[in-house]
């Protein structure tokens, strides 16, 4: 065969096998689109849940249940199938969320429900930066989405083990003190597992097991209600004085410090691990033999003189393990072990 016709037969081949993958790529890309873009929503969607917890649990709670006289769930079946009705919005439910989260709220929809953080006006404040807000437009789009993430389980479509309701029931002492604790600030510097993450003062929970402990001759009410107007009275080991307003004896009422005290007083006790306590383990070595040994004879050649290195080489496995604040912990290594002699030989 001439070369021409070879040429003509592999430009043949490779025209035809261009257009072969052309085509797979075609039909593939649909496919490959779609799975974009879900990994693009997927992203968005956990950046929105960082958001949210920043910026928007003190008023929707941890997970968006809602809080009882301050702000809605922002996870049940009602905010998904009926709220765009009741407020008249005629777009889509995310460009309504987006839209909320901008410009805030001067007055609550429904007031006799929810009155807000502070219970003023504004109910909400406005998020977006573009109107004196902390948010960026592609953040408060982020959190829509972590939202909107919650409509399948909202309607049933994926199952959930508990059904999440607010988190405060303020027929009881102990559900208006958690939302007093939420309308005063505290969630800001106090973490309770489920509804707050503030790190500046001592973690709560459990404090109803150790409050009657903490200070000689007070039980746990009194000591909860000293901490809450006499902060400086007692400081926790750790924390400066001072952390915490002197003036919570005067802003609050009567009645709200003493739902305050049965909210304190009624934490479900958390088993924590104690980080103070010693260090427990060993260390353990274990040789693998004999199958990963083996020796070996090598040759180097190092005027005026050269060397035979007679090298032994071993597989050792081995690590420590320890128990460090009630949590084992193993760190392991492996690696050849190499030992051996050199025999020198002079020149002659």
């Amino acid at each position: 065969m001439k070369r021409v016709q070879l040429e003509i037969v592999f430009g043949t081949i490779l025209v035809l096998l261009s257009t072969a993958i052309v085509v797979i790529l075609g039909i593939q890309e649909p496919q490959r689109m779609a799975d974009f873009e879900v990994q693009q929503r997927a992203e968005l969607i956990e950046f929105g849940a960082s958001v949210f917890t920043i910026n928007c649990t003190r008023c929707h709670g941890s997970q968006a249940q809602g809080i009882t006289g301050i702000a809605p769930s922002l996870r049940d079946e009602y905010f998904f199938t009926q709220r765009l009705e009741e407020v008249g919005w005629q777009g889509g439910l995310e460009n309504y969320i987006v839209s909320v989260v901008t410009t805030g709220r001067q007055v609550s929809t429904r007031p006799d429900q929810y009155a807000g953080a502070t219970g003023t006006s504004p109910v909400m404040p406005t998020w977006s930066e573009r109107f004196g807000g902390p948010l960026r437009d592609d953040q408060i789009r982020a959190v829509a989405a972590f939202i909107m993430n919650f409509e399948p389980y909202a309607l049933g479509q994926i199952p959930t083990v508990e059904p999440l309701v607010p988190l405060a029931d303020e027929s009881t002492p102990e559900g208006r003190g958690q939302a007093v604790f939420v309308q005063a600030g505290c969630n800001a510097c106090h973490t309770i597992s489920g509804l707050s993450t503030g790190n500046i003062g001592p973690v709560l929970d459990g404090l109803a097991s150790r409050a009657g402990d903490t200070v000689s001759g007070l039980t746990a009410e009194e000591y909860i209600r000293q901490s809450i107007v006499e902060p400086s009275a007692y400081v926790v080991e750790g924390f400066a004085d001072g952390l915490m307003p002197q003036t919570f004896g005067t802003t609050l009422t009567e009645e709200q410090i003493n739902d305050l005290v049965a909210f304190f007083a009624h934490l479900a006790i958390e088993t924590q691990r104690d980080t103070n306590a010693p260090l427990e383990g060993g260390v353990f070595f274990v040789p693998l033999l004999p199958m990963l040994y083996f020796s070996g004879i090598s040759s180097q050649f190092d005027p005026p003189n050269d060397a035979t290195h007679s090298r032994n080489h071993l597989f050792c496995f081995g690590g420590v393990y320890f128990v460090a604040g009630g949590i084992p912990r193993l760190v392991v290594c492996a690696r050849w072990l190499t030992w051996g002699s050199h025999c020198w030989r002079a020149h002659l």
